[in-house]
């Protein structure tokens, strides 16, 4: 939408003079409004169809979006998913950290999907989603695979499945504000390469607290119960006490010194 949106601005002057009504949003399939006693449908091809206008899905390898008078389609607009230049590496980069498997839920249509997930390589593809669907898709993969899904979006239809992922990542740019609000992590540049580097930043974070926590109550009850067979020195009480903590937040420092997967 923000595409054609953009697109149009080339033609304010004439779309100011358009006036519509009736309009009326159908979810995963477009829109219907009124323009001069008209009806007038722009979506889909499941939205021409289930109004009695017979549609082809045209087989490009782009998304069509179809405007209608009345009962006739005037206009197909085609819109073409650019890969973003880190998109590669990205996928590279959760591989060489171990990510199990990478799953696609897409609304585009099955060629659109297909064309941009084999290109980067993804593991399964799901196609022509709703947001509801994409719901159900995430909540069976969590049931038949177990373990954390992490799951990235940036529009309204991905906020369901962001808000029910263990960890829901949103575009702070691009994204929408309710997928911002329901996500858990927010990439403010939209840089999805920064996803493999919060991966392993989060996974040397809980090595180092649990570094520091073992660390610390091993120190702690070793000193206790040595002090119940003989009488210890204050230096030794106060060394595992504020030498432990000075330990322990050095080693909390080096974590901001992760280098690039």
């Amino acid at each position: 939408s923000m595409a054609i949106v953009k697109y149009c601005k080339e033609f304010k002057a004439l779309c100011e003079k358009v006036q519509i009504a009736n309009l009326q949003e159908i979810v995963g399939r477009g829109i219907v409004a009124t323009y001069e006693s008209t009806r007038i449908l722009i979506g889909n091809a499941k939205l021409l169809n289930e109004n009695q206008i017979n549609v082809d899905e045209t087989d490009c390898g782009e998304t069509v979006i179809y405007l209608a008078k009345g009962d006739k389609v005037i206009a197909k607009v085609l819109l073409g998913d650019q890969l973003k230049e880190e998109s590669f590496d990205s996928i590279r980069l959760l591989r060489k950290i171990c990510v199990n498997k990478l799953i696609m839920l897409s609304g585009d249509n099955k060629t659109t999907a297909e064309k941009i997930g084999k290109e980067v390589g993804i593991d399964e593809i799901y196609s022509e989603l709703l947001p509801d669907e994409k719901l159900k898709m995430l909540n069976s993969i969590k049931n038949l695979n177990g373990g954390s899904v992490c799951y990235v979006g940036d529009g309204i239809n991905d906020t369901p499945t962001l808000a029910a992922a263990d960890v829901g990542v949103s575009m702070g740019g691009l994204g929408s504000e309710i997928a911002i609000e329901s996500s858990d992590v927010v990439i403010m540049d939209d840089k999805i390469n920064k996803i493999p580097m919060s991966i392993k930043h989060s996974r040397k974070i809980r090595q180092a607290v649990m570094q520091n926590i073992i660390f610390s109550l091993s120190i702690k009850f070793s000193v206790m119960l040595l002090s119940l067979i003989i009488t210890l020195p204050v230096w030794i009480s106060m060394l595992a006490d504020v030498g432990v903590m000075i330990l322990a937040v050095l080693n909390s420092l080096k974590v901001g010194k992760i280098k690039k997967v």
